[in-house]
């Protein structure tokens, strides 16, 4: 799995067509994540939904940002996620690593330090996270 902070220096109009030809890989806007545990969270939980058949999306790619956000409809979530600049790209395919070469390689972004919250904050991103789907 791998976790990276970076800044476009504008939205390429072209990333949404890439991850679309890049499954178990997303980006969201960085001020949504809580953080390198609270994106590997919200995998681990989207990972295990999809083992159960308690998916909310019928994508991993939509459901992270679901968890992400803690929010069930579809449509504000990625309404609020939505790349901006500063973003978030989050990989869980084996060849990882190498989506994020390839990725850098196709926009150029400017790799940034992930902003890591208080452990207060992470805990509560990481509950709602977890279990937003019980309360809506």
């Amino acid at each position: 799995m791998l976790v990276k902070r970076f800044v476009f220096k504008s939205v390429p109009s072209s990333l949404f067509d890439w991850l679309s030809k890049h499954p178990k890989t997303q980006v969201v806007a960085s001020r949504v994540v809580a953080g390198e545990k609270h994106a590997i969270h919200c995998v681990n939980q989207t990972l295990k939904a999809f083992t159960n058949g308690e998916n909310i999306a019928s994508k991993p790619e939509i459901d992270i940002v679901l968890r992400i956000m803690g929010e069930r409809q579809i449509s504000k979530a990625l309404a609020a996620a939505k790349p901006g600049k500063d973003c978030v790209f989050i990989s869980w395919s084996p060849r990882a690593p190498r989506v994020w070469r390839e990725f850098k390689a196709a926009f150029k972004p400017a790799e940034k330090p992930l902003r890591e919250p208080s452990h207060a904050k992470l805990l509560t991103a990481m509950e709602k996270s977890a279990t937003f789907w019980l309360f809506q």
